[in-house]
């Protein structure tokens, strides 16, 4: 089951990554502006994003197996990490609106995990995924970030992590 899950997920970001290439080589480079370039962080955006994946796989996985504790710590994990001011790297209306709502998502996880309602919760992990996928599809559409060059590889010590 969690292969599954784990695969459905993967096709989802997979087709959204290709609909976001097949849609960038038809229209001509964006320059972005000051005020919506990126700040440059010495590697500390793909750090975060590694961990913010690793979590959400285990909110995946303690979702199938209705761990609502180890639901609740990663979700709440997410939401800090979420929050960091490293992670804060643009400045657009949009970029904040996708910030806002990854952090009142994984709020609202917590919550349900905390009550114990497991399709609430699903829902939550639902929404909180394709949030991702539509904030990563707009990070690439208006050239801030190419996807095909981040390493979103994680490292076994982050997967490896012990569940608490």
């Amino acid at each position: 089951m969690k292969i599954a899950v784990l695969l459905v997920i993967t096709m989802v970001i997979g087709c959204a990554q290709q609909k976001a290439k097949d849609k960038q080589s038809s229209k001509p480079a964006r320059v972005t502006s000051p005020a919506t370039r990126p700040i440059p962080r010495a590697g500390t955006t793909q750090t975060i994003m590694r961990a913010k994946l690793a979590a959400s796989q285990k909110i995946i996985e303690a979702v199938v197996m209705q761990d609502f504790k180890r639901v609740r710590q990663h979700a709440m994990q997410l939401n800090t990490l979420s929050q960091s001011t490293d992670f804060q790297i643009h400045r657009t209306l949009e970029y904040v609106r996708f910030s806002t709502e990854f952090n009142n998502v994984t709020k609202d996880m917590a919550d349900h995990a905390k009550q114990e309602n497991i399709h609430l919760v699903a829902l939550d992990q639902m929404q909180m995924t394709m949030t991702c996928v539509k904030c990563h599809s707009y990070m690439h559409s208006e050239g801030l970030v190419e996807l095909d060059k981040l390493d979103l590889t994680i490292p076994t010590a982050l997967l490896n992590q012990p569940n608490q």
